[in-house]
């Protein structure tokens, strides 16, 4: 659509905002560093089409982004089955600044819940109540779903005790 080096500019202008990418900045959370750093795309983007906003800029960054999840996903997929993928997005290399975290790297904290996680398995620990143990069988979806099946499987989980002790 437009030349390579017009885009390779504009990653470069995103990354010097780190406002707008790095969880660990001092202003990733302070809206007016975001305001002026999305002002700063923009121009760059006013280069080439004079009517763009805001909203084009936020859907440029969000179409890069996606497709450097999608990437760093089959690199990661195909390094499970013990091969290498060597990404053909030209724009992979541009976005080597972007270090997206790995659900399994940390403790984590959902719904309230303490989660210790390995690629294996899910250890959580309902309060005082119990820990559960579940196998991880889709780990991009994690979150959702497996905040549904905990739900559900402490909650069954209790009834069936209470009905048992009736």
């Amino acid at each position: 659509m437009f030349g390579f080096n017009f885009w390779t500019q504009f990653i470069d202008i995103y990354k010097s905002q780190p406002a707008l990418w790095d969880v660990n900045s001092d202003n990733y959370n302070m809206k007016q560093y975001k305001i002026s750093a999305y002002n700063t795309l923009l121009a760059k983007l006013r280069e080439i089409d004079p009517n763009a906003d805001i909203n084009m800029v936020k859907r440029k960054i969000n179409s890069f982004r996606s497709c450097l999840r999608r990437e760093r996903q089959k690199t990661v997929s195909m390094a499970k089955l013990g091969k290498e993928y060597v990404s053909t997005w030209k724009f992979y290399p541009y976005f080597s600044f972007i270090n997206e975290p790995d659900p399994f790297d940390d403790d984590k904290l959902v719904n309230g819940s303490n989660i210790t996680y390995s690629k294996e398995e899910i250890v959580i620990s309902l309060g005082n109540d119990e820990v559960s143990t579940l196998t991880i069988l889709a780990v991009s979806m994690y979150t959702e779903l497996y905040r549904n099946y905990i739900s559900k499987e402490y909650c069954s989980n209790h009834t069936k005790k209470k009905i048992g002790k009736n």
